[in-house]
């Protein structure tokens, strides 16, 4: 699976959790959940070989069938801006891609989200939701109101089912319990760990931050802002993400990425004032493509300072 990933070198706890990670879990998703344990366990290099290349064409599978789903239910969401939460569905969804859907929707709206598919009035539903807000908690008070025949989960992620005859019920109970929730919930908050230059960005500071991994729940990734960045360019990458080219005040140049940004807030931010110098909220990695192993900028956030 790395060798097929073009991943050049040892993988890192990033490459396992967004590139290998996927595609071991989309067999689960669409397809034959036991592909993913037997390319674990297989002493067969063929078997491994073959899986391997099964779980790359699933992965690419998962993610057109994602898009579908997603595009859906964005044009529901975009209507429910004024709400504390999203409650979207449609006819036949795919089941194995609600939770993604519900948690993409989040980054782009963040508010409570549940997303639900049904089947001749039957409807799965996965619900994902914000610091703060027990959604969990919610869908388990609505399962025992009998609003829900089935429900449970945890605090920020929980799966229901519903008949589609109690859908309007389930929303009017979850505005209900959201009511008089403070509004500041849902304002996200980004916080980094430090101010650094551009020209501090080098391999030492990536090996530094490495040694530090794996990186999850409980050790965060360190966050940065480069107080100091000049883009010379931009190239839109698959119609969805921003490859950025820029320069440190030593005229080494340095590379940024900003993933699926294309037509939100920071994406237009970067196209439009990218002859500015900006101060760039981000997090540092290795660049997985370039044999170099350069330093590589994962931007999520950006403001003019000139």
């Amino acid at each position: 699976i790395i060798d097929n990933s073009n991943i050049h070198r040892a993988p890192n706890s990033s490459d396992l959790g967004f590139i290998i990670g996927p595609q071991l879990n989309a067999a689960s998703r669409i397809d034959d959940s036991s592909m993913a344990s037997k390319i674990l366990i297989s002493k067969n290099i063929l078997d491994i070989e073959n899986i391997s290349k099964k779980l790359i064409l699933l992965n690419e599978k998962r993610k057109l069938i994602e898009k579908l789903v997603f595009d859906e239910a964005l044009r529901q969401a975009e209507n429910q801006n004024h709400q504390n939460f999203i409650l979207v569905h449609g006819k036949n969804w795919h089941k194995g891609v609600l939770g993604i859907v519900a948690s993409k929707i989040i980054n782009k709206f963040y508010k409570p989200t549940i997303v639900i598919s049904f089947t001749n009035k039957i409807g799965i539903g996965s619900a994902r939701s914000i610091e703060n807000i027990d959604l969990g908690d919610i869908i388990l008070s609505a399962k025992n109101n009998k609003i829900l025949t089935g429900g449970g989960g945890h605090k920020m992620a929980a799966g229901l089912q519903i008949n589609f005859d109690n859908l309007d019920k389930f929303s009017k109970f979850i505005s209900n319990n959201l009511d008089n929730v403070s509004k500041n919930f849902f304002k996200k908050i980004q916080y980094y760990d430090t101010v650094i230059s551009s020209n501090e960005i080098n391999l030492s500071l990536l090996d530094s931050i490495e040694k530090m991994e794996p990186f999850g729940s409980g050790n965060p990734e360190p966050s940065f802002i480069i107080k100091d960045l000049k883009i010379e360019k931009i190239k839109v990458i698959k119609e969805k993400h921003l490859l950025v080219f820029a320069r440190n005040e030593f005229s080494i140049p340095l590379k940024g990425i900003c993933f699926n940004c294309i037509d939100n807030n920071l994406g237009n931010y970067l196209l439009n004032f990218k002859n500015n110098k900006l101060a760039i909220g981000c997090n540092i990695r290795r660049d997985n493509f370039n044999k170099n192993e350069e330093p590589q900028l994962v931007i999520n956030d950006g403001i003019i300072i000139n």
